[in-house]
C-alpha cells in the first residue's frame, strides 16, 4: 500500500522534529498535530515506516527514505555511508579512531559525529549498533572527536549501561533527583532527595509549603525577569532565612534518563528592590569525553558575563553573553542549537502546581468553559469542562479510564459527557447518576465529587507536565476516593515526577514507606529525610505499610518527633 501525501507529510514532520530537537516527537503531540492521520500511527508502524513505542514516534530507515525530501536524502546518504563501517566494527570487534572513521567515510569529524547521533536515535539501528552489547563503546576511540560528539551519541556510548525498565517506561523524561537550598525562608542547608513519586509529610510550619513555593519561584524565574520583590507576589513576607545574608543559593541534580545527568546552580542576592543574579552554572555530572574526565560546562555566569556552549561544539568558544542582573541566564536559552540549555529551560518552566481546586459555589470550575486545543488543567480547575471535552473527543483510552476510576470512587456514578452551553464553543461537563431522572452538570456536584473528578482528569491526562506539585489532595474526599486517587497518582508517576503534600493518615496508608519523605524543623531550619532510611523508625513495626504506617504517622514516630513509649 503506497503512502498518501498526508502520511508522507507526517513522516517529514517527524524528521524535522528530530533534526531540530535531537529526539523524536511524543506520540500524543503528533496525533494532535496531524488529525485525523495521527490516528493511523499504528498503521504506519505496522507497515514499517515508524516505530511507535515508549510514548514516541521513531522513524525507521524505510520511513526516512519515504520522506522524499532533499533533507531526508542527505540524511539517508550520510547514514548509509556509515552503516558499512559500523557493521565492520561490530563483526570484527576491532578498534578504530574517530579520524579513521571520518577518513573512511570521506567526511569531517563533526559531520560524522552528527550522523552517528542521528543513527543512534533511529529505531532498530540503535539496538543493532549502539547498545553496550555490541562493544562499539570500546571499538571506537571517541576521544579524538572531543566535544564534537553530540549529547545523544555521547551518552549512549559513554554511559555503557542499558537503560533500566523504569527508565524506558518513563520515556527518559527529566527528573529532579536531588536539590539543595540555602537562604530561602526556613531553608538553610536544606537538602532533599526526590523520586518519581514523593509523598511529603510533616508538622505544620515545618516548611513543606516552602518547598513548593521555592520550586514555583525557580520555575517563574526561568521564564521571566525577577521582580523587585524577587519572588513574584511576595509582599510583606519574610523571603530570606532569618539571621542569614540576603542571598538565596540553590542547586539541582537532574537525571536525563540515558543521557548524562546535569546540575543547575545559581546565587541570587538581595536586597528587596534590587535583585541580582551573581552566579549561575549548568554542568554535566559525568565526563566530557573518554579523554577528558572534567564535567562539561554548558553555562557559566559570573555577574552580567555569561559563557554558554553545547556538546556538539569543540570548545566553549561562543561569544560572551551579557544579561541583566535581575534575570537568570537560563531564561534566555531559547536557541534550539543549545540543546541541553533550551531543554532545561523548557523543563523548568513546565513545572505545574496544584494548591487545591476552588470548588466554591459559582467558582469557574462549576461554570461553562471555552473549548481549547489540548488543554492542561488550570491550577484552580477552572477549565475542567474543556479538559473533559478534549479527553472525550481525542483520547478515548484516557476517557475510559476516567469513567472507570470514578465508578469505583463514587457509588451511583453512571457516566460523563459534555454539552454546549450558550454557544458552540462553550461547553460544560454533564454527570449521569443512578436514580436520577435528569442529568447533573458540574455546577450541581458536591465539593468532594468535583475535586475527585478534577484530580482524576489530571491523572489520566495524556500530556502531563514533567513535574507536578500537589498540595493536600485529600481535602473533601471520602476514604474510598482516596484509595482510588493514591493508585492514580502512582500510575501517573510513571509519566511525570509527582510531589504530594498531605496530612492524611488514611491517604499515606496507600503508599509504601519508600514513597514517603518528612520535612520538619530543627533549630529553626527545615530538614528533609526519608523514613525508609531510619532504622529506629522502621523497627517500630514488623511491616511499615498500610494501617501500621498510618499509626506511626499519627503517633509522631514516622516524622521522628516522638519516640515509642515517650
Amino acid at each position: 500500500m503506497t503512502l498518501t501525501e498526508t502520511e508522507r507529510e507526517l513522516l517529514r514532520d517527524v524528521l524535522a522534529h528530530v533534526r531540530a530537537q535531537g529526539e523524536f516527537p511524543r506520540t500524543d503531540s503528533v496525533k494532535r498535530k496531524h488529525k485525523p492521520q495521527g490516528g493511523r500511527l499504528e498503521d504506519l508502524g505496522e507497515r514499517g515506516f515508524l516505530c511507535v513505542e515508549a510514548g514516541r514516534c521513531q522513524l525507521t530507515l524505510k520511513g526516512l527514505k519515504a520522506c522524499e525530501t532533499e533533507t531526508s536524502k542527505r540524511e539517508l546518504d550520510a547514514c548509509e555511508g556509515l552503516l558499512p563501517i559500523l557493521e565492520m566494527l561490530r563483526k570484527s570487534k576491532g578498534h578504530v579512531s574517530a579520524p579513521e572513521i571520518a577518513e573512511r567515510a570521506g567526511r569531517d569529524a563533526i559531520s560524522v559525529a552528527r550522523t552517528l547521533s542521528f543513527l543512534a536515535e533511529l529505531h532498530a539501528i540503535s539496538e543493532t549498533y549502539f547498545s553496550p552489547a555490541t562493544g562499539l563503546a570500546e571499538a571506537i576511540d571517541f576521544s579524538s572527536f572531543g566535544e564534537a560528539v553530540p549529547t545523544t551519541l555521547a551518552t549512549v556510548l559513554e554511559e555503557g549501561d542499558e537503560p533500566s525498565e523504569s527508565e524506558t517506561s518513563r520515556d527518559n523524561e527529566p527528573r529532579i533527583t536531588a536539590m539543595e537550598v540555602t537562604g530561602y525562608r526556613s531553608f538553610n542547608g536544606f537538602r532533599a532527595q526526590l523520586g518519581d513519586l514523593t509523598v511529603i509529610i510533616g508538622p505544620n510550619s515545618a516548611g513543606k509549603t516552602n518547598l513548593f513555593d521555592f520550586l514555583r519561584f525557580i520555575s517563574f524565574g526561568a521564564g521571566s525577569p525577577l521582580p523587585p520583590e524577587i519572588e513574584a507576589g511576595n509582599v510583606g513576607r519574610q523571603l530570606f532565612f532569618t539571621g542569614g545574608p540576603e542571598r538565596i543559593s540553590f542547586g539541582f541534580k537532574i537525571s536525563l534518563g540515558r543521557r548524562l545527568p546535569i546540575e543547575y546552580h545559581a546565587d541570587i542576592h538581595g536586597p528587596l528592590g534590587a535583585p541580582k543574579v551573581t552566579r549561575e552554572l549548568v554542568k554535566s555530572t559525568g565526563a566530557r569525553s573518554v579523554s577528558n574526565r572534567e564535567p562539561f560546562l554548558f553555562l557559566h555566569r559570573l555577574g552580567e558575563s555569561t559563557n554558554v556552549a553545547n556538546r556538539i561544539e569543540r570548545t566553549n568558544s561562543r561569544s560572551e553573553w551579557n544579561f541583566p542582573l535581575n534575570e537568570l541566564a537560563l531564561r534566555r536559552m531559547l536557541d534550539p542549537t543549545l540543546f541541553t540549555l533550551s531543554k532545561l529551560r523548557d523543563y523548568i518552566t513546565s513545572w505545574r502546581f496544584y494548591p487545591g481546586f476552588n470548588v466554591a459555589a459559582g467558582a469557574p470550575i462549576r461554570r461553562p468553559a471555552l473549548l481549547e486545543p489540548a488543554p492542561s488543567l488550570a491550577p484552580d480547575g477552572g477549565n475542567l469542562s474543556a479538559v473533559l471535552a478534549d479527553l472525550m473527543s481525542d483520547h478515548p483510552d484516557a476517557w475510559e479510564e476516567l469513567e472507570a476510576r470514578m465508578r469505583v470512587a463514587v457509588p451511583g456514578f453512571r457516566g460523563l459527557t459534555v454539552k454546549t452551553e450558550g454557544s458552540p464553543n462553550t461547553i460544560i461537563g454533564v454527570w449521569r447518576e443512578a436514580g436520577l431522572k435528569h442529568n447533573l452538570t458540574l455546577a450541581d456536584l458536591s465539593r468532594g465529587t468535583l475535586r475527585m473528578l478534577a484530580w482524576a482528569a489530571l491523572c489520566v491526562s495524556p500530556s502531563l507536565p514533567p513535574l507536578l506539585c500537589i498540595d493536600e489532595p485529600e481535602l473533601d474526599l471520602h476514604p474510598r476516593a482516596l484509595t482510588v486517587l493514591a493508585d492514580m497518582l502512582r500510575h501517573a508517576s510513571t509519566r511525570s515526577q509527582i510531589l504530594v503534600l498531605t496530612h492524611s493518615p488514611h491517604f499515606i496508608s496507600h503508599f509504601t514507606v519508600k514513597d514517603l519523605a518528612v520535612i520538619r524543623k530543627e533549630e529553626g531550619r527545615s530538614v528533609f529525610f526519608r523514613p525508609a532510611t531510619v532504622d529506629s523508625i522502621l523497627g517500630q513495626v514488623e511491616r511499615p505499610e498500610g494501617e501500621a504506617l498510618a499509626r506511626l504517622f499519627v503517633s509522631g514516630e514516622l516524622e521522628g518527633v516522638r519516640r515509642l513509649g515517650d
